[in-house]
């Protein structure tokens, strides 16, 4: 099995489409994320099912006490 090296870009997506999925407004996210546009924020919402799967998502996951 590969093992992807996980970046602060990583993070970021990851962190983002939870925020967004939870139903956290998109300004609120724009604004923790220091972006001046929604559309760049909207950028980072590559919906979860496109994470369930990568390594990054996984390991948060296991952190958060999921499975």
């Amino acid at each position: 099995m590969k093992v992807e090296k996980l970046t602060p870009h990583m993070s970021r997506t990851t962190v983002a489409t939870g925020l967004l999925d939870a139903g956290v407004p998109i300004v609120d996210v724009q604004d923790m994320l220091g972006h001046a546009s929604p559309a760049t924020t909207r950028r980072y919402d590559r919906g979860r099912r496109k994470l369930d799967a990568h390594a990054a998502y996984r390991w948060a996951s296991i952190v958060a006490g999921g499975s």
